[in-house]
């Protein structure tokens, strides 16, 4: 038979003993308890803190909504009658300006609406080279969709530009065809073979 023995805080009885120490156990679970309370106590802090910053990001978007709406019109009121403030710049300054401007933003002409010299600026040769230069770039971003020729009736082996920009396809379908701005323009028959090769001249001649 065995007893608790309150004073040594264990069970003895028939020559067997088997002690612990109640008060350390206590202590541990005291110090758990203790390390919970702390960690929820943070856990409630710092959900209040979110929410506070989540309100004062809030107020930071809508008033920067409204600085940059209040920008917005004030930078497009030169084009609409006001007095042009670059107006004393000269013509080469500002046209080094819009060549170093990021790429989408001479493609999608955003430059345009500061005022009307800048939307003619924007016409030049330069700011042109520079857009005609990026244009790979502006298909390789998907600000442009590149266009699908269709004609054909055999696959295209050979390519050549002529005048005036004008595209020639050489087929297997024994033809040859211009294409300008998307659309068919000229059909060159006669050849009894596919077309493998293609060069324009001067004087804007095919040859096939």
């Amino acid at each position: 038979m065995m007893v608790l023995d309150e004073e040594t805080a264990g069970w003895q009885g028939d020559g067997v003993s088997v002690g612990f120490d109640a008060s350390a156990e206590y202590h541990h679970v005291d110090q758990l308890k203790r390390k919970l309370v702390q960690l929820a106590a943070r856990v409630e802090a710092l959900r209040e803190a979110e929410e506070k910053m989540a309100s004062e990001r809030e107020g930071v978007e809508a008033e920067m909504a409204k600085v940059e709406s209040e920008l917005e019109a004030a930078v497009a009121a030169p084009a609409s009658g006001g007095r042009d403030p670059t107006s004393w710049l000269p013509d080469e300054l500002l046209i080094v300006i819009l060549l170093l401007l990021p790429f989408e933003t001479l493609w999608k002409g955003q430059y345009t609406a500061v005022c009307r010299r800048w939307r003619a600026l924007g016409e030049s040769g330069p700011v042109q080279r520079r857009k005609r230069k990026g244009k790979w770039e502006a298909y390789a971003k998907g600000w442009i969709q590149p266009r699908r020729l269709e004609g054909h009736a055999d696959s295209i082996n050979c390519l050549a530009i002529g005048l005036g920009g004008t595209i020639y396809s050489g087929s297997m379908d024994c033809t040859v065809r211009g294409w300008s701005r998307g659309n068919e323009i000229r059909r060159l028959e006669g050849h009894t073979e596919d077309v493998s090769a293609l060069a324009v001249g001067p004087d804007g001649t095919v040859y096939s």
